[in-house]
């Protein structure tokens, strides 16, 4: 359910607000990180939540790059977070940058702002 994947990803809004995430090792050879465990948990965290919102990311990235997180409503921070996701594939380390910048602990805290029952009952609604 979309609310069991909001608080799996809430649950590092504490830590985040603490300290950055720990650093990953780069392994040139295969072009990839080695992320550590909280890190891979957290990634793991964002493919869940990001299942809920699967759109057309490369038609609409240039839409999505004009978005501010701070306005950002629920269905507008799970696309732009399920972009990222995604170019991670085509852009190296696009998911790791986002991680260890504050854009990610913006994320975090408006997604709790606007992960309100309505709203997660209007994104159930769409992809239903």
């Amino acid at each position: 359910m979309l609310s069991d994947d909001i608080t799996g990803l809430l649950r590092f809004l504490p830590e985040r607000e603490n300290s950055p995430f720990e650093k990953g090792e780069f392994h040139p050879e295969h072009g990839s990180y080695d992320y550590p465990k909280r890190l891979r948990a957290f990634r793991n965290a964002c493919h869940d939540f990001c299942a809920h919102f699967s759109f057309d990311w490369v038609s609409e990235i240039k839409e999505i790059q004009k978005w501010n997180i701070e306005e950002a409503t629920l269905l507008q921070l799970g696309r732009l977070l399920y972009a990222i996701l995604r170019q991670d594939r085509f852009v190296e380390n696009n998911f790791y940058v986002f991680v260890i910048s504050e854009e990610s602990l913006s994320f975090l805290r408006r997604l709790k702002q606007v992960a309100t029952p309505k709203a997660i009952d209007e994104i159930q609604n769409q992809t239903e």
